[in-house]
């Protein structure tokens, strides 16, 4: 099994931020809803690298359980956080009772993409602050 740590969420956050970052709508074959879902693995890596820092686990894996945890470690700002937390009701997979997808448009991804920059940065002061 591998083990992971800080260095290594941060990693694999940047890999899936880097292919968000690269999609073309005009030529991409990879869709929004396909987009949205690695640039939630990318803020949840990310979220993880400030958890994982200071020794903590989240109680789930939505954004909103994410900020919920990391806010108790990192300051966020708080219009990141209602954006994420507004974005992450597109799919709200994890409860098969309440189980529900909007469609996603290049539009979100727009939006979703400068909010996972954030984040990745935030994450990357957090091991630099671990390592510095």
């Amino acid at each position: 099994m591998k083990v992971l740590d800080h260095t290594t969420w941060l990693q694999e956050g940047r890999q899936f931020f880097r292919v968000a970052q690269r999609a073309d709508p005009s030529r991409d074959k990879r869709t929004p809803e396909s987009l949205y879902n690695v640039l939630g693995l990318s803020v949840e890596k990310c979220l993880m690298v400030a958890l994982d820092v200071h020794g903590r686990l989240p109680d789930d894996h939505s954004f909103t359980d994410l900020f919920e945890a990391t806010s108790r470690v990192v300051e966020w700002d708080p219009g990141l956080c209602r954006n994420l937390v507004a974005l992450e009701s597109f799919q709200e997979i994890c409860c098969l009772e309440t189980y529900q997808r909007k469609p996603v448009g290049w539009d979100t991804i727009g939006a979703l993409l400068p909010l996972a920059e954030q984040v990745e940065g935030r994450a990357a002061a957090q091991c630099s602050d671990r390592t510095g």
